[in-house]
């Protein structure tokens, strides 16, 4: 876990612009975007698509999803955060929505990380990219930034609070078996 953080948090320090890439021994890939040292939105892990289905289902059921076209040629490195834009710029959803979903996606997916990085240690690349760059891949840092320091926290203090708890459970387990030999 604190291999993620501190990695995380030289990024911030730096004001790095890029893609921070953690990869499992299995494959599994979750990449960090941020712009000037922030974390503008994070993508990959486990069953993402699952993720927005239920989030985009749950929030707005009013928006037929399939029906959000983009062009041809346009090739989005990341097609549901190009979706919430397209959806906030033709006011389908407000702003606060999108980053509501924003928000629910980098806690879950920040706490998927901190679990996975406490059972092995996970392969760490970074790719430095300019603004431009960002919006050729679809990104609008500027437009759909959330607090990621605020996120960062909780998600920590609710992990360590998790570990605690099963600490705690497997010890009073442990000591309920030793009484009944």
């Amino acid at each position: 876990m604190q291999q993620v953080i501190n990695i995380i948090e030289q990024c911030q320090k730096e004001k790095f612009t890029g893609k921070l890439i953690f990869k499992t021994s299995v494959g599994i890939v979750w990449r960090f975007y941020f712009f000037s040292g922030q974390v503008f939105w994070i993508n990959g892990g486990y069953n993402f698509q699952r993720f927005w289905v239920r989030n985009l289902s749950c929030y707005f059921p009013h928006i037929d999803t399939s029906k959000i076209r983009f062009r041809a040629h346009e090739k989005f490195e990341c097609p549901y955060y190009q979706m919430l834009f397209v959806m906030s710029q033709r006011n389908l959803i407000t702003s606060a929505e999108s980053k509501m979903v924003i928000r629910n996606k980098m806690s879950d997916t920040f706490f998927d990380i901190l679990q996975q990085s406490d059972n092995e240690r996970l392969q760490i690349s970074i790719e430095s990219k300019s603004l431009k760059d960002l919006y050729k891949s679809g990104f609008r840092p500027h437009v759909m930034s959330v607090d990621f320091q605020k996120i960062q926290t909780k998600v920590q203090q609710e992990y360590r609070l998790l570990q605690v708890k099963q600490t705690t459970n497997l010890a009073l387990h442990y000591s309920s078996v030793f009484l009944k030999s």
